[in-house]
């Protein structure tokens, strides 16, 4: 039986004798995360150990460097000195809207961590700037449709029952209508938590549709 020699195929190595005084000039610096640190110091010992880095292990160092050079760092700054009440409110609504969803987990656990933590402005835009994120604080600005004591007709289950509003909510989704209102059903002990887009305005033209609570059964 004849076997074809196996040849390896080179690993593609960079030498440049200047990476490790960058990867220390790197290590020097106080804003770097626990992954970056932990990936300088890797890729350090692998160039002395190597005499250089796969493609890989450099093209990412080259991330980090670019991450932390003076025109990113600048930026950064900018972008923190430009952190007002007002970008702290929105990114707070979207965290606790995020937190109960499985959505943007990393973002919640460290406002968990931190209440006072001020994210990149990629993070930013990512949870404040999606288009989801863009309609519900839309939403938000609508003024509210009813006001408490209110009647109005709550449908459920093909049925319409006259109702009062007890308390008016806050928007809680980007969906269309998705504020929320408790209502008390007229013949139900039971406060009901309900979107304003389940609900219609109250009218004498609806009273021939209007289905008594006690006549339903359950």
């Amino acid at each position: 039986m004849n076997y074809r020699p196996y040849y390896r195929t080179p690993v593609e190595k960079v030498t440049d004798p200047l990476i490790p005084s960058k990867i220390d000039a790197l290590l020097a610096m106080s804003d770097l995360n626990d992954w970056e640190k932990n990936f300088l110091t890797s890729i350090k010992d692998s160039f002395t150990k190597y005499q250089g880095l796969t493609k890989g292990q450099h093209d990412a160092f080259l991330n980090v460097e670019k991450k932390h050079d003076a025109s990113a760092i600048a930026a950064r700054d900018e972008w923190r000195k430009s952190w007002d009440a007002q970008k702290k409110a929105t990114w707070d609504l979207m965290i606790d809207y995020y937190s109960k969803t499985p959505y943007y987990k990393g973002a919640v656990d460290k406002m968990r961590v931190n209440p006072n933590y001020i994210p990149s402005q990629k993070e930013y835009a990512a949870v404040c700037e999606n288009k989801y994120a863009v309609k519900m604080i839309e939403n938000r600005k609508i003024p509210a449709k009813y006001k408490e004591g209110d009647k109005v007709i709550f449908k459920w289950g093909g049925n319409y029952y006259l109702s009062t509003i007890v308390e008016v909510g806050e928007v809680n989704s980007w969906v269309k209508g998705a504020r929320e209102y408790k209502i008390n059903i007229f013949g139900d002990m039971k406060v009901r938590a309900v979107d304003e887009k389940e609900m219609l305005a109250y009218r004498e033209s609806y009273l021939s549709k209007i289905t008594r609570w006690d006549a339903v059964p359950f």
